[in-house]
């Protein structure tokens, strides 16, 4: 009975200063022997970084989504919950583009409708009364001819931008709302925000 209990306390004490010897394990100065702490793993090695990374996204915003999840206290970082950051990034990015570009319509039609009404006062000065009160339904249908004009422009022009003409179908949602320079950089559709899958370029007569 005697050897049994030496043999599993010379094999126990075998193991564990194979553990220390593994693990670098040093007493400090008063002799006690301290665990290890383990580094955190860094950002660009973090699998949940790695994971997201084939997806395409821009790096920039992984890394702010990665960091608002520190942030917030989160125990676990995986890929899903990183996705989720990216999205809800993306979702204030696009309502902020959006505040941004309304903001941008409204001067625009406020300065052309300005515009208009200091055209169309100009021109009633050059106007004899006679003509004015003669002529109703021509500047009626001129205004309507304009303002249809305008909407077909609108139609036809970049939801992103709100400059270069629409060219990219987006598929498969199949909805035309991007320009060649700005459909390479968006990952969902702007209209429905369904993931793109790939693009079509449309040619419009």
């Amino acid at each position: 009975m005697h050897s049994i209990h030496t043999y599993f306390t010379d094999h126990m004490n075998y193991d564990f200063d194979d553990f220390k010897n593994e693990n670098n394990w040093r007493p400090n100065s008063s002799g006690e022997t301290r665990i290890p702490v383990t580094k955190p793993v860094e950002y660009s090695h973090h699998p949940a970084v790695m994971a997201v990374a084939d997806f395409g996204y821009d790096e920039r915003v992984v890394k702010k989504a990665y960091e608002s999840l520190q942030k917030s206290g989160s125990t676990e970082i995986t890929g899903t919950r990183l996705l989720e950051a990216i999205f809800q990034l993306e979702e204030n990015g696009r309502h902020n583009e959006s505040t941004n570009s309304t903001e941008t319509e409204q001067q625009l039609f406020n300065g052309t409708q300005k515009a208009k009404l200091d055209n169309l006062k100009e021109a009633n000065k050059n106007k004899s009364t006679e003509e004015a009160t003669c002529n109703p339904d021509l500047e009626l249908s001129i205004r309507s001819l304009e303002e249809e004009n305008q909407n077909l422009k609108d139609q036809q022009t970049c939801k992103i931008c709100l400059d270069e003409p629409i060219a990219i179908v987006f598929l498969p949602c199949g909805h035309l709302a991007a320009c060649t320079n700005c459909a390479p950089a968006l990952r969902r559709c702007p209209i429905c925000r369904a993931f793109i899958k790939g693009t079509v370029k449309a040619i419009l007569s």
